[in-house]
């Protein structure tokens, strides 16, 4: 998958638990960004398939740090997590919500 495009995402998630921790902020995002905005193959919305190892390397981190900031988003309920024989396959919970898929556009104030 091409890293082209944008994530938008809705200001409601200040109100997130990612904040209580930095590096849960990071990975958070970078699940975000990594998620499949559209049904590609086997993925839906909000996922993307990836190992712990993968993840470390792209974000420079250690692989037991990775897995650290992977159980915290899983244990405050922005992830889940399957595990199949291509490593791991991730889901953002709440992706439509957190990126407005469903939401019109505000419509322009009428003028005077």
């Amino acid at each position: 998958m091409e890293p082209t495009g944008f994530v938008k995402i809705s200001r409601t998630i200040l109100d997130s638990r990612i904040w209580e921790d930095g590096y849960d902020a990071a990975l958070y995002f970078f699940f975000l960004l990594r998620a499949s905005h559209n049904f590609y193959g086997r993925l839906k919305p909000g996922q993307f398939q990836s190992s712990v190892v993968s993840i470390a390397k792209a974000l420079g981190w250690s692989r037991n740090g990775t897995a650290k900031h992977i159980e915290s988003l899983f244990c405050k309920g922005l992830i889940s997590v399957s595990r199949n024989s291509d490593g791991a396959l991730y889901t953002v919970i709440g992706w439509s919500e957190i990126c407005q898929e469903n939401v019109r556009p505000a419509t322009a104030m009428p003028t005077s």
